[in-house]
């Protein structure tokens, strides 16, 4: 009876710990708080390139000049996308590289899930573009 009940103890704990990797990939930001204060709210944080931000941490990345990069299909893209988005699919984008600005000139990544700017990220981020941000999915905007 105990062997059962260590088993299933066991079974539970891996169970639960799978859980919490899962969970830990739909964290919205990865930011610092640039007021020292640890409640600061995520608009007033600084975002760390390469991580995941907010849509307020994005329209102010925009607004300041960044570029907004729309890695899903042309045809999503047609049927939908935010103003002043560029469109280069992620499956082409090594490929296309001429169309974006300076390496060190700021980049803020989007698509429909979040799976494909996270992907077009790390490719940038790999490419030596050093202020990617991923806002994730268009919906986040």
């Amino acid at each position: 009876m105990t062997r059962i009940f260590a088993f299933f103890s066991l079974l539970a704990t891996l169970f639960g710990s799978l859980l919490g990797l899962s969970t830990g990939c739909n964290q919205t930001s990865d930011t610092k708080p640039t007021t020292g204060d640890p409640a600061a709210p995520a608009a007033l944080a600084t975002p760390r390139p390469g991580g995941r931000i907010s849509g307020a941490q994005a329209r102010q990345l925009v607004k300041d000049g960044a570029l907004l990069l729309d890695v899903r299909t042309t045809g999503e893209f047609g049927g939908n996308h935010l103003n002043g988005a560029l469109n280069i699919p992620v499956q082409v984008l090594p490929t296309q590289t001429q169309k974006l600005p300076a390496k060190d000139a700021p980049i803020v990544v989007y698509c429909l899930s979040g799976a494909r700017s996270s992907g077009a990220v790390r490719t940038l981020t790999s490419m030596g573009y050093t202020k990617v941000y991923d806002l994730g999915a268009i919906r986040n905007w």
